[in-house]
């Protein structure tokens, strides 16, 4: 591929996308390297997810490795090619809030980690677990470990004749619900909503609580900056999709607008919701002026953009297993059918997976979602 004939196209659209005058609907995915870590032809070590989290050598070689095959074999609206600097950081997956507050990991038949919740059985142990510390606790000890080799190591090796530049950290949460939810058991937690609502209350202003420090901690640690007026900020709370507006207003609103009145700024705000949670869009762009939502494949986009109108950026939302097993005619198809639906209207639709790619989606199907959305043209 002509990656400098790429990387100009890119510049280009991603411009004229930003000016409201794009020629077609960008496409880009979201993945992680879990897409080399569960697909035996891109990791011949046999690195194990366990292996991934216990050895910081095994994360590193992993996350570089997922860098440089996303940069040359996903054709998508991006940077492709070697870039200035390799910009990795421990990856945690979506088992790091719950994982520093205690819960326990496990692993399922050698897939991913997830964690057991800690007060399913015995919700009363809330009120004798004190919050643990934002830098030390429980898995984040880890974190910070591992953080520190990424941050050594890159000092002294470079990957593929490119330095490798300052890794990232813990600087934001999947959300106050989820976690909660991940804590005490979603099945529990929408119980107590209704049963014990004062137990509920607790639980999430000591998640809400919690997070609040481990993010002031993570972000002094590594300088990541406020964002500056006009930037995008991303947010996500996946678990809203169980509660209905008048619920979530209730219940959830105020542990989100304390998280962002704190960490948001005068930045531009995207929310990732991956569940079907579109019910919940027109509240979140009036009471915390939500701009942009990332959504999974369960999303209605036509009706979406119907109910927000044109100037709400809608990310989604080819369903992954398509996307994956294709064939790559019946990909276009999806596209074609994402744009005749009026998704595209107002130019504020980025195509993607809906939402987040399978491991062992053969590159062409990548690049036949691309094709099909530069065959479009304009909406």
């Amino acid at each position: 591929m002509d990656f400098a004939r790429h990387n100009a196209e890119v510049r280009r659209l991603w411009a004229d996308y930003r000016a409201g005058v794009p020629g077609r609907p960008p496409v880009t995915f979201s993945m992680n390297s879990r897409m080399i870590l569960l697909e035996p032809s891109l990791n011949p070590r046999g690195i194990t997810p366990r292996r991934f989290f216990e050895d910081p050598a095994a994360m590193w070689d992993i996350e570089l490795a997922f860098q440089r095959w996303l940069r040359s074999e996903v054709v998508q609206d991006a940077e492709m090619g070697p870039p200035a600097a390799w910009a990795i950081a421990p990856q945690w997956f979506n088992v790091y809030d719950a994982g520093w507050f205690g819960a326990e990991l496990f692993y399922p038949q050698d897939d991913l980690p997830d964690t057991r919740p800690m007060f399913q059985e015995h919700k009363e142990r809330l009120y004798h677990t004190p919050l643990p510390d934002p830098l030390r606790g429980h898995l984040m000890g880890r974190a910070v470990e591992f953080h520190q080799y990424f941050d050594d190591r890159r000092k002294r090796d470079e990957f593929e004749g490119r330095p490798v530049g300052p890794p990232w950290g813990a600087t934001g949460s999947d959300g106050p619900f989820t976690v909660a939810c991940n804590l005490r058991g979603a099945t529990e937690l929408c119980a107590d909503l209704l049963e014990d609502p004062g137990y509920a209350y607790d639980l999430l202003e000591w998640v809400t609580e919690g997070l609040v420090r481990r993010m002031r901690a993570w972000r002094t640690m590594t300088g990541f900056p406020p964002p500056a007026a006009g930037e995008w900020t991303w947010f996500a709370d996946d678990s809203i999709a169980l509660l209905s507006p008048v619920a979530y207003r209730e219940h959830i609103l105020p542990h989100h607008r304390r998280l962002l009145r704190l960490f948001r700024g005068e930045a531009r705000l995207m929310m990732h919701l991956c569940g079907r949670a579109s019910h919940q869009f027109r509240t979140l762009v009036d009471e915390l002026g939500v701009q942009s939502f990332e959504v999974g494949f369960p999303t209605d986009l036509a009706a979406a953009r119907a109910a927000l109108g044109p100037d709400i950026e809608l990310i989604g939302n080819i369903h992954p297993m398509l996307l994956r097993d294709g064939p790559p005619a019946a990909i276009a198809a999806a596209v074609r059918a994402v744009l005749a639906g009026g998704a595209a209207r107002g130019g504020r639709l980025i195509l993607r997976d809906g939402n987040n790619c399978a491991p062992g989606t053969p590159p062409a199907h990548f690049a036949a979602m691309h094709a099909a959305a530069r065959a479009a043209g304009p909406a």
